[in-house]
């Protein structure tokens, strides 16, 4: 049985609802944030799982891509958000906080503000929450459910997607996590495990309406703005995902990210 991370996001909640439901008797699910399910993969602990794209990056080597399935935004991602007391353009010098839970985000947000904004901040890793972090800080990177809901509730900062900066900075999606698997997964498991997520795929997209209301997030966030934010992310990994990917991959390179 084959040990996969599973992301409690609601980004992935369309997908892990089929998996878990539809595919128990092939696989046993360990969860994780992503930082938490990058490092499980990383030591084995798992055997496949949605993680970074910074992760793959890093340890191309050891890891082998489950084809055609990824998350990523084509613009905005509607769920990571830098946080801020004052615009983008007066952060020099200034610190910024980004959450423990992220790992790509938080490459991401340094590209965005040392190469595309030409500014040199401090950044430091942070476990509080949003108001107590911007106390002592100038900026703060948020992912996942919750980005979302600050951003729903937002009223005193400044809030900029970074796949949204990305796109317009790039013209190319910006990959966030791709489905990847330990070396000694056999071809034959990535097989079977790209048609379960070509099964679950095509599936929810049918569904959303439905997952919406059954989402922990229905009454914060609102069905409405549940399936829009589904339907806005890209699943897919062709061609524009892979430019995209190796235009990070330079980035992250010319800036000793990696």
């Amino acid at each position: 049985m084959l040990r996969i991370g599973r992301i409690p996001f609601l980004n992935l909640m369309p997908i892990f609802y089929y998996l878990q439901r539809c595919c128990q008797d092939r696989y046993s699910f360990i969860s994780g944030v992503p930082s938490e399910v990058n490092d499980y993969l990383r030591k084995g602990i798992i055997d496949i799982s949605p993680s970074s794209s910074i992760e793959y990056l890093r340890g191309r080597h050891s890891y082998r891509i489950v084809p055609g399935h990824s998350i990523s935004s084509f613009g905005a991602v509607k769920s990571i958000y830098l946080f801020t007391k004052k615009p983008i353009e007066a952060l020099e010098g200034e610190l910024i906080l980004y959450t423990y839970k992220s790992e790509a985000s938080t490459a991401l947000l340094r590209i965005v503000c040392d190469r595309f904004y030409g500014l040199a901040c401090i950044y430091r890793e942070s476990r509080q929450p949003l108001k107590d972090g911007l106390e002592s800080a100038s900026g703060y990177l948020l992912i996942g459910d919750e980005a979302m809901v600050e951003f729903k509730n937002n009223r005193h900062y400044h809030a900029y997607d970074l796949g949204e900066l990305w796109y317009e900075k790039t013209g190319l999606p910006f990959v966030f996590a791709l489905w990847i698997a330990n070396a000694n997964v056999d071809d034959e498991a990535i097989k079977d495990v790209k048609a379960d997520l070509d099964s679950a795929r095509q599936w929810a997209e049918g569904q959303y309406r439905t997952l919406a209301r059954e989402s922990g997030l229905a009454k914060t966030l609102g069905e409405d703005f549940i399936v829009k934010y589904w339907e806005s992310l890209s699943y897919g990994f062709e061609e524009p995902h892979m430019k995209g990917l190796e235009l990070f991959d330079k980035y992250l390179n010319e800036s000793g990210l990696l």
